[in-house]
């Protein structure tokens, strides 16, 4: 497995566990409130135990005569029945979308939004998010017009356990949503018709059309650059499927070593620590190399300490752009042939405003957008709470283009829509806990 591979695992790992702990504390908080709202104990003295025996005995005959009545009461038990059923059914299949027309926006806590390249030039999404619902978990999925504030689609699965974490992408004209093996919730794959909803593809669907994967698989991890899939099978296999090319591949060697005969030369963007001893200072650089060296369109931050490291990793030279500009903690959210999308910071620490800048190919920074300005507010760096640092941060929030939208995402707050010539906001949706 490749460094870039390895360091996605233990994030993959450590996001995981972290939604295990919360995942853990929430029920028991739950289970404690629950516990709160019951009458304080009651212990009965001298003859008022007898008393309350015989008050028991008689509601249980009373119920026993109606429960009689309604059993031989035509038509009645299977009303009962069919409203118990109605009750407690639970459904962990993803349902077909149907049209709605109450709902005016999405609810609950946005995990996912996916671009739906539009026939017409007008994008619409699809959107997932959760919420409590009584005892359960409620998982839905919407299909919105995010300019006209419209919503096309939308269907509501329960479940009794926390919803796993999903990746979604569009691909090949299909949504794809895969989620990690977590606690009860089994590794996943899923395609869906994006303007319909409905399901293509499932995990037993897929693991058919492939004789490795009879067996079933019993871990994934998504990687998004290029999208593919590292599986490990209920024999041992552990193949790399990838999503553009549709093919299977026995691993990561052999995948990796489909891009070895690819000589053409690329560019891509890439953000460097110039000094060893200054992580936080990350500068952007325009990497050009061999497509068989930079397939991932990746590089580690710490090839730039040295033009020697780079070009004996890579094969590849770099150049400084955006001259003069350091991105404080930076991400690389997206970058396409045009430009890359960075997130980052206006100082260093843990009380931060945080900032999203869009540079294209000639270092020109476009625009940039603060909290407040386009992000979430909730977006900021805060003293009072620890995982609002980037290290957590950064495995929170997706980005992507499509023509000239921009969709950002914060799963714990909302998604926002940018012009991606002018940074304008073009729509937004607000969501989640406060």
């Amino acid at each position: 497995m490749s460094a870039i591979q390895t360091e996605g695992v233990i994030m993959g790992e450590d996001y995981s566990n972290l939604q295990k702990m919360y995942q853990q504390r929430f029920q028991t908080q739950y289970q404690n409130m629950q516990e709160s709202k019951q009458p304080p104990s009651y212990r009965p003295k001298n003859n008022s135990g007898c008393g309350l025996i015989a008050a028991l005995a008689a509601g249980f005959f009373v119920a026993l005569g109606v429960a009689l009545v309604l059993f031989f009461s035509q038509g009645s038990f299977d009303v009962i029945k069919e409203k118990f059923s109605e009750t407690n059914s639970r459904d962990d299949k993803q349902q077909p979308v149907k049209k709605v027309s109450k709902k005016k926006k999405p609810e609950g806590t946005i995990t996912n939004a996916v671009i739906i390249p539009g026939k017409d030039g007008q994008q619409k999404l699809w959107l997932q998010s959760w919420e409590l619902d009584g005892t359960e978990y409620r998982l839905n999925t919407y299909i919105y017009d995010p300019f006209e504030k419209e919503m096309q689609g939308y269907t509501g699965v329960t479940s009794p356990n926390y919803p796993p974490s999903y990746s979604m992408l569009y691909a090949n004209d299909e949504i794809w949503k895969v989620n990690s093996e977590s606690g009860p919730n089994k590794a996943g794959i899923y395609t869906y018709d994006p303007v319909t909803g409905s399901e293509k593809l499932s995990t037993e669907s897929f693991c058919a059309k492939f004789p490795e994967l009879n067996g079933g698989i019993t871990r994934l991890y998504y990687f998004p650059n290029p999208p593919r899939l590292n599986l490990e099978s209920a024999d041992g296999r552990k193949p790399v499927y990838d999503i553009l090319g549709g093919e299977l591949y026995a691993g990561d060697t052999e995948f990796r070593n489909s891009f070895k005969d690819k000589k053409n030369t690329i560019t891509v963007f890439a953000l460097g620590v110039e000094n060893s001893g200054e992580s936080a200072r990350k500068r952007l650089f325009l990497v050009t190399g061999p497509e068989s060296s930079l397939w991932s369109r990746s590089v580690e931050e710490y090839y730039f300490t040295s033009s020697s490291t780079l070009k004996f990793m890579l094969n590849s030279e770099a150049k400084v752009t955006a001259k003069g500009k350091v991105f404080l903690e930076g991400v690389m959210l997206y970058q396409d042939d045009d430009a890359c999308f960075i997130l980052h910071q206006d100082k260093t620490g843990t009380s931060a405003e945080r900032l999203l800048s869009c540079v294209d190919r000639s270092g020109t920074v476009l625009w940039t957008k603060a909290t407040g300005d386009g992000l979430s507010k909730r977006l900021r760096a805060t003293d009072d709470n620890s995982l609002s640092s980037m290290f957590f941060i950064k495995n929170a929030v997706q980005l992507s283009r499509s023509g000239n939208l921009v969709l950002f995402n914060y799963e714990k707050s909302g998604f926002t829509g940018f012009d991606f010539s002018t940074g304008k906001v073009l729509f937004g949706v607000e969501t989640g806990d406060n």
